[in-house]
């Protein structure tokens, strides 16, 4: 049988690499980096730039304020989970089928990785556009970024000789601008993630992933999704745990779960406490798309994943790029303060600084996994 996820990604390879084919003199090569440039439809900037540039000034100072909370919440994410030996921030690759990657690279299903990258890098580099553009700063050209045929990136190239001669406050507004709105839409997804999952799913029974040696779930090879006890609709962990407080122990029950009908005789509770014990583990709540809707469960569901991932990509890169390492838009931004106070010493203090900061990124990314791997 043909696999559908493998196929649409050829055919998306495909027409990537007849793009790039038909438009060669648009493009340059680096070894397996390529970049496409255009410059038609860089007027769409000027667009929002005019027609917003009342509210423009004060979205950038908040745009200000929320890259310098990204920025310290990144620090203090990156230092916390550093001193627990756990990981911060990981390397997000598209995986196809389930394969899996080791630590510290998380595959992310292919679809998603690709709506995810254009929509991160798309209005990332827009909002810098549409800052530069407020503030009359001519923008070169824009274009994408592959490697070979594997989108990886977009970009906005504008003047930065005249982004030079901008206030402090302005420079600000356009280095922030690319994170902020890519936290913003972060926590959009994460809302509709919620509203979602609310609106769309319920309770379904309480899923279990083991049973304990010579205990009643294990002596008659308890399996499934526990739905019922002795015909009590069961749809939560609490449901099931109030029915079997309810029950004296060596009493014969019969439990409903998604495999078929198990008739168990329950033990006395380990914690010598009223009610019963039937030996199950790492029990947990199933939730599952609404009856109405189950017509529409794999749609939903992959919508609900999709959702869930553009907030988790957009919300990491967002936090990452404020981080304040050169040449991250947050190390631009962080030594465009410096300047005010330090002047022509700035840009060695700022070395010192990014590199301080991203040997501790480094750290967290590549060497906790080592060393949990040698533990």
């Amino acid at each position: 049988m043909v696999n559908l996820e493998i196929l649409s990604l050829l055919i998306f390879f495909g027409l990537i690499g007849l793009y790039l084919l038909k438009n060669k003199k648009k493009i340059t090569y680096n070894g397996g980096l390529i970049i496409i440039r255009w410059k038609r439809g860089k007027e769409i900037l000027d667009v929002i730039a005019n027609k917003f540039r009342k509210i423009l000034p004060a979205v950038g100072i908040l745009s200000i304020l929320v890259g310098l909370f990204a920025t310290f919440l990144g620090l203090y994410l990156i230092i916390q989970l550093s001193l627990r030996f756990e990981q911060a921030f990981g390397i997000a690759l598209p995986s196809v089928s389930g394969v899996s990657y080791p630590a510290p690279i998380v595959g992310v299903p292919f679809w998603y990785w690709i709506i995810g990258i254009f929509t991160i890098v798309f209005v990332h580099e827009s909002m810098h556009g549409i800052f530069a553009r407020l503030d009359n700063v001519r923008i070169k050209s824009y274009g994408l970024m592959t490697f070979f045929v594997l989108p990886i990136g977009a970009f906005v190239d504008p003047d930065n000789k005249q982004i030079e001669k901008l206030s402090m406050l302005k420079k600000l507004r356009i280095f922030s601008a690319g994170s902020f709105i890519n936290i913003v839409l972060g926590l959009l997804f994460l809302l509709l993630a919620v509203w979602l999952f609310s609106n769309l799913y319920e309770d379904k029974g309480v899923n279990f992933s083991e049973t304990m040696k010579d205990l009643p779930a294990y002596n008659t090879g308890l399996n499934g999704t526990i739905h019922a006890i002795n015909g009590q609709e069961i749809k939560t962990i609490q449901d099931l745990s109030e029915i079997l407080n309810g029950i004296d122990p060596g009493t014969t029950i019969q439990i409903t779960t998604s495999q078929g009908v198990y008739t168990i005789e329950t033990a006395s509770r380990p914690d010598g406490q009223p009610g019963s014990f039937i030996g199950i583990g790492s029990a947990s709540t199933h939730v599952d798309i609404k009856d109405a809707l189950a017509m529409y469960k794999f749609p939903l569901n992959w919508f609900y994943g999709l959702l869930l991932w553009l907030h988790i990509l957009n919300f990491g890169v967002g936090i990452a790029n404020m981080l304040p390492i050169k040449p991250l838009d947050g190390g631009l931004f962080y030594e465009e303060i410096l300047k005010k106070y330090f002047g022509s010493r700035s840009k060695k203090i700022m070395k010192y600084i990014s590199i301080a900061v991203a040997l501790l990124f480094l750290f967290n990314i590549f060497g906790i996994p080592i060393l949990k791997y040698f533990q």
